[in-house]
């Protein structure tokens, strides 16, 4: 499996892109007729389109996913200041020290954590007899490479560990000059025959890299996530986490099924990503029943920057953008619903599916409480048009003024009460089981932990003053002017590898221009899908312009980039319906976006690139990809 996500240069992804397409390019001959996909009101065209535009999306998504190999085995002291001697058995000369470390046995301890490396120390020695101190690293990253450069030689190393909340997973030597380990051994181990001996520091060594990559390591902000996702996993009593763990629950059982490794912590994420494009095309074709601008949106979504980059890295956004989607898709769904002549029973089952929906989006991150406004703004709008509709039926006598008449006090009454058992207490009721799975306290579940873990988390986001290189304001998120970089690296053979998050420039600059003709759609033809999509967005963006002081980054555009499409999606239905003639323009803007979109993989994906290439990405002043 490994082998298929570890394409060598950009080519293998061209050559994955070609093949993907060859056989959508068969199944669309096929006229779908032997596969007899259906969907409501889909045609084969709408299968057709959403299929091909996930099936390429998903071929760059997982192209270089990570690594399946991870080293996992932790050793950790049996008592404070615990000493352990290795012993190189072949040639004692070398040019590097490396250590990477997990989380430990939490469970194992009455306070604290077992994690980290503090007041650890390596010695050399030739003999035993004298010890030179070589090296005291320092804190690190959990499920990060630390390397100290050196060229020393060195028969014996002994590792001093002063705190006995520390964790080794693997520690390593590297030959001088060649790329390859040197084989270790335990000289001395005091506590050979406990739990944790420390054979588990040099068990796996085969699993090292000389050289590991973004693939082979975490970055960024993984290794809060992940780290979170172990403790679930394995049962653990967990460090402090800053967000709901719904969403880790996910990662978390992907560990459990399939181990710890980088391409396991980010495969839900992906998926995630990948099956967005399906349920965003829903909602365009929602709003306005056509496969173009249904294929023309989910091709801007599937070729966003921050879409692919935000998808592929193992944190809560992939899974806190999809239950946003979901929930704004039943909502529509409600709101487009004729109310006064669909069951009432009918209404109340979608209503449900889109308070289940925003639950489950907030027990995911609270950042889905912005776009729940959103959804309470779409469903007060849904009143305010029974309103109208009843005012307007009064002295009419036809059927349908009667119905409405008969229909409408009871109705409104009626669908209140259920929206404070949809949207109040279900969401609160979810949001507690959601932590039926996490040891977030040593004495067990209940509602009073879950309640104390939200206060905690409330008071960190409250009154967090950090500051970071790369912060940014939502000024510059609307402009596209400051990327939050997550990785950089240079191989030796001056290869250059980055990641960073930011919008596709043509979706935010064009974007923008097309937000304001939905506004003027709105307010010169009272066009509810202008209302509607109007409401997503600024629900998304104003909390962070208006009501949060903290550090924030490009990657909390993410729910405002994603439903900013929709504007496009309407001003260029808006175009066509007037001048059909303008979809060669269109066809055209689609060739010109993705071929940005595959000329940024280096800067957005880490597809190694020269370092000239990636320093002219940089197209504006805050723009460093290198």
């Amino acid at each position: 499996m490994n082998a298929l996500f570890q394409f060598k240069d950009t080519g293998g992804l061209l050559l994955l892109l070609a093949v993907v397409s060859a056989v959508l390019a068969a199944v669309w001959k096929l006229r779908l007729k032997k596969i007899n996909l259906r969907f409501r009101n889909y045609t084969n065209q709408d299968i057709m389109a959403v299929l091909s535009v996930t099936a390429l999306y998903a071929a760059v998504s997982l192209y270089r996913l990570g690594s399946t190999v991870f080293p996992v085995t932790t050793w950790q002291p049996s008592t404070a200041g615990q000493d352990v001697v290795f012993e190189l058995t072949g040639d004692t000369r070398f040019d590097r020290l490396v250590l990477l470390y997990g989380e430990g046995d939490n469970n194992a301890l009455e306070a604290g954590y077992q994690i980290g490396l503090s007041g650890l120390a390596v010695y050399g020695s030739q003999d035993q007899s004298q010890w030179d101190l070589i090296w005291s690293p320092d804190a690190g990253q959990i499920y990060e490479y630390m390397m100290m450069e050196c060229n020393l030689d060195y028969r014996y190393l002994r590792l001093s560990s002063v705190d006995p909340h520390n964790t080794i997973t693997e520690f390593a030597v590297k030959a001088a000059g060649k790329d390859e380990y040197l084989p270790l051994a335990v000289a001395e181990d005091a506590y050979a025959d406990s739990r944790y001996p420390a054979v588990l520091m040099i068990d796996e060594q085969d699993k090292l890299l000389i050289d590991p990559l973004f693939t082979d390591e975490a970055y960024f902000d993984e290794v809060y996530h992940v780290r979170n996702a172990w403790e679930i996993a394995n049962g653990q009593y967990m460090y402090a986490t800053v967000h709901p763990l719904l969403g880790t629950n996910i990662m978390a059982l992907f560990i459990r099924l399939f181990g710890l490794s980088p391409f396991v912590w980010r495969l839900p994420g992906a998926l995630c990503g990948i099956f967005m494009i399906p349920l965003f095309y829903a909602i365009v074709h929602l709003l306005f029943s056509s496969t173009y601008i249904s294929f023309f949106a989910s091709c801007f979504l599937a070729g966003d920057f921050m879409h692919l980059t935000t998808s592929r890295i193992g944190t809560l956004e992939p899974f806190s953008m999809i239950t946003i989607l979901w929930m704004v898709l039943e909502m529509l769904k409600y709101c487009h619903m004729d109310h006064f002549e669909e069951p009432f029973d009918r209404q109340l089952k979608q209503l449900f599916k889109a308070g289940l929906a925003m639950s489950v989006a907030i027990a995911v991150k609270w950042t889905a409480c912005y776009s729940a406004v959103g959804l309470a703004l779409l469903l007060f709008t849904r009143f305010f048009l029974w309103y109208r509709t009843w005012k307007a039926s009064r002295g009419h006598t036809g059927p349908y003024a009667r119905s409405v008449q008969k229909q409408f006090p009871a109705m409104f009454w009626k669908t209140a009460a259920w929206c404070f058992v949809f949207f109040i207490f279900l969401p609160i009721a979810v949001y507690w089981l959601a932590y039926l799975p996490d040891h977030i306290s040593r004495s067990g579940w209940s509602i009073g932990t879950v309640w104390e873990q939200t206060l905690y988390m409330y008071r960190y986001h409250s009154t967090l003053e950090a500051t970071h290189p790369f912060q940014s304001s939502w000024y510059h998120w609307v402009l596209d002017l400051r990327p939050i970089w997550y990785y950089f690296h240079t191989s030796p053979d001056e290869i250059t590898y980055s990641i960073s998050c930011f919008s596709h420039p043509l979706l935010a600059w064009g974007g923008l221009f097309c937000f304001l003709m939905t506004v003027s759609g709105w307010i010169g033809e009272k066009d509810v899908r202008a209302w509607e999509i109007l409401v997503l967005i600024l629900t998304a963006i104003l909390p962070w312009a208006l009501l949060v002081g903290r550090c924030t980054f490009a990657y909390h555009y993410y729910p405002t980039s994603v439903f900013l499409v929709l504007a496009i999606a309407w001003a260029v239905n808006m175009v066509l319906e007037e001048s059909p003639g303008w979809k060669l323009f269109f066809h055209a803007v689609l060739v010109v976006y993705f071929l940005i979109f595959l000329l940024y993989l280096p800067a957005t994906a880490g597809h190694g690139a020269p370092l000239p290439w990636i320093r002219a990405l940089e197209l504006l002043s805050g723009w460093r990809f290198g």
